[in-house]
């Protein structure tokens, strides 16, 4: 069991380089960053700007057309919350030290205790199984999105009904790609938009991996207010309480930095989702009226995707809502009155 636990406990020590990784392929991770990531970053960022500016070029060409409004819209809201998480959290400051938080704590010396290492594993477990299942089902969604008009066009070939191979995303170029050759050409230029989505999920692993280091040194320090040691000696209740206190007061100010870098994102994106989740489910049934089956499964794939990433901040309130709380439980069970006096004094 003991083996087990460390070997956890090592995987969590590396877990957020793994959260990291598809960031730092694009040069977006703001942690130790070298002149080969802001050159990524800089072809990643004209690329993906130039593309979202012709998506709205697009949205104000076909006004008043309402499924190639809607097809657009679920395009650009998506792609618009994106390039503000991404633009975030390469050039806003406050998130270099909760990253330095996060590795400053997951450290062999910090815990010591098997039962410390049980229960920051458990939180570390969650988030890394949340991690793999959302990056699967959004490379499922966004590659399935990607290839939807040349499976309608295979799936028309194969019914023998007209034949026509649209982009996967709707832009506006400014010359004429109705010829079959540019549409290929339109269609081989937009493949990198499969890897944007992905980059969006890992930045929601980031926010788990940090929620989740809170709320194991929040369960962390219930075990250890509940476990004090039953010493009448000052020196060794006096370091224990003040090695506590200290922790307590990391944890606060780490929640206080996530809090200042997400709430604004957060309150963006909670607007922004609902429009997203109206749009794919009107989708989703304009779909199945037609018998679509191919796009039927892309819609419904990425409204559960959307679905799972609201769902995660709701849950990682709730276990943060609950780890304070049995904290607060911990402080009001903890045995004072056996102190020494000198700890009694207001």
């Amino acid at each position: 069991m003991s083996i087990d636990i460390d070997k956890n406990f090592k995987d969590a020590q590396y877990l957020l380089d793994q959260v990291a990784l598809p960031l730092q392929l694009v040069g977006v991770w703001p942690d130790k960053r070298t002149i080969g990531s802001d050159i990524r970053f800089i072809l990643f960022i004209v690329y993906y700007s130039t593309h979202l500016f012709m998506e709205y070029c697009d949205l104000i060409a076909v006004w008043g057309d309402l499924q190639a409004m809607v097809t657009n819209l679920i395009e650009t809201n998506l792609e618009s919350m994106i390039i503000v998480r991404l633009l975030s959290l390469r050039f806003r400051k406050i998130f270099i030290p909760i990253i330095t938080s996060i590795k400053q704590n997951v450290v062999d010396k910090n815990y010591t205790d098997p039962k410390e290492r049980e229960i920051y594993v458990k939180y570390s477990t969650l988030a890394a199984n949340y991690h793999k299942n959302s990056m699967r089902l959004c490379s499922i969604a966004a590659l399935s999105w990607y290839i939807m008009p040349l499976q309608r066009y295979i799936w028309a070939w194969i019914n023998n009904s007209p034949m026509v191979l649209v982009t996967p995303y709707r832009i506006r170029t400014g010359f004429n790609i109705s010829s079959l050759n540019r549409i290929i050409f339109i269609y081989i230029y937009q493949m990198p938009m499969i890897y944007p989505p992905l980059c969006y999920v890992a930045t929601f692993g980031f926010v788990i991996v940090a929620v989740t280091n809170i709320c194991g040194r929040l369960a962390i320090l219930s075990y250890k207010i509940t476990n004090l040691p039953a010493v009448n000696k000052e020196s060794v209740l006096a370091a224990a309480l003040k090695d506590h206190v200290r922790k307590h007061i990391n944890i606060i100010q780490m929640s206080e930095s996530i809090d200042e870098a997400f709430h604004l994102i957060f309150l963006f994106e909670l607007i922004s989702t609902t429009a997203l989740l109206g749009l794919l489910s009107y989708s989703t049934m304009v779909n199945w009226d037609d018998a679509e089956p191919m796009a039927l499964v892309t819609f419904t794939t990425s409204s559960f995707t959307i679905i799972a990433l609201i769902y995660v901040n709701c849950v990682m309130g709730e276990y943060l809502d609950s780890e304070c709380s049995n904290l607060l439980a911990a402080y009001y069970e903890c045995k004072w009155y056996e102190m020494p006096e000198r700890f009694d004094e207001p």
